[in-house]
């Protein structure tokens, strides 16, 4: 419900990326705007592809696009790296949230949207001190009034400035 509430709410994104792909259910719910939103796509990254057949099927249709890579490797992935930059948003569901959020968000346009998902069950009392670093690359939280209200563990942030 958040994840849809969001993208309602910005409607001109059409380029995502995903990391961590899992069983690429959640792709699905990228992939269907890309292809509405004139000529979108999304990129996703995990570090095994453990991606269900029908997921597969349903991905068929759509403007989605699978690499397997390590994102929380030493160095920065630079495939993962220049399809950020080319993202709208970014939505990160990988083992290292924290880096994610930061080595690839930073890479976002401003205005470009960050979507962390399980938030809450993370971050944890870090919570405070995890919004500060990303206030301190240029993001600001939104919608976390309606993210509790519907019970989402999710959090979405906005690229205000790029440092």
């Amino acid at each position: 419900m958040f994840l849809q509430f969001t993208l309602e709410r910005h409607s001109k994104f059409s380029n995502f990326v995903e990391i961590g792909t899992g069983a690429g259910v959640s792709s699905i719910l990228f992939g269907l705007p890309a292809i509405m939103r004139d000529g979108g796509s999304l990129y996703t990254f995990d570090i095994v592809d453990v991606r269900l057949p029908s997921a597969l099927r349903a991905w068929s249709a759509l403007p989605i696009f699978f690499e397997k890579a390590d994102l929380d490797a030493d160095l920065p992935w630079e495939p993962a790296m220049v399809a950020t930059r080319k993202a709208d948003l970014l939505f990160v569901d990988g083992g290292n949230r924290l880096l994610e959020s930061l080595r690839y968000g930073s890479q976002l346009r401003q205005g470009g949207g960050l979507l962390i998902h399980d938030w809450l069950g993370y971050f944890g009392s870090n919570e405070d001190e995890t919004k500060g670093m990303l206030r301190d690359v240029g993001f600001v939280e939104q919608y976390s009034d309606f993210s509790e209200h519907v019970g989402s563990a999710a959090r979405f942030f906005i690229r205000m400035e790029v440092t």
